[in-house]
């Protein structure tokens, strides 16, 4: 089964006031041997899994008007990887605001990003990129999407929207 789990953070010196994080995660539990989807209950009993907070994501794709390009390539590397033997999945995120730099980034500002996981990046695998951008973009409103893809197969696909 698909479990859903969201996050809302808040300020400690304001618990109670303006969230100034709102996520989700979508995710399943598998077995470690024979990598097989557990049917088990994941959550423990009287866990709040606040599911009125946010609506369920779908995958993020880019929409078909949006034109990707080839924005390079790396090796995955030993100190991106997790205790399963694959990259982590934070390390997407930080290749894709690598792919924009540090002009773009320091002179906008981010606000909503969506990660949707496709497959597995093991050790030393090449992770080819693509990049686009929302048509109607202007100087400081964008949406970017940035593709990762293991063997012409994606990986990921991340959504970044500035304002």
């Amino acid at each position: 089964p698909l479990n859903q789990r969201n996050f809302v953070l808040h300020r400690a010196s304001d618990p109670e006031g303006e969230p100034l994080v709102k996520a989700t995660s979508s995710w399943t539990v598998l077995h470690v041997d024979g990598r097989g989807i557990s049917r088990e209950r994941v959550y423990p009993e009287g866990f709040d899994e606040m599911e009125e907070v946010l609506p369920f994501c779908t995958k993020t794709v880019p929409p078909s008007d949006v034109e990707m390009a080839p924005a390079g390539s790396r090796l995955s590397q030993y100190s991106e990887l997790d205790s399963n033997g694959h990259v982590n999945n934070c390390c997407y995120v930080q290749w894709a605001t690598d792919l924009l730099g540090v002009r773009y980034l320091s002179s906008r500002r981010l606000t909503d990003i969506q990660v949707s996981y496709y497959r597995e990046i093991h050790p030393d695998e090449q992770v080819d990129f693509l990049l686009g951008h929302s048509p109607d973009a202007t100087a400081t409103d964008c949406v970017w999407w940035v593709e990762g893809r293991v063997g012409g197969e994606r990986s990921f696909c991340i959504r970044l929207e500035f304002h």
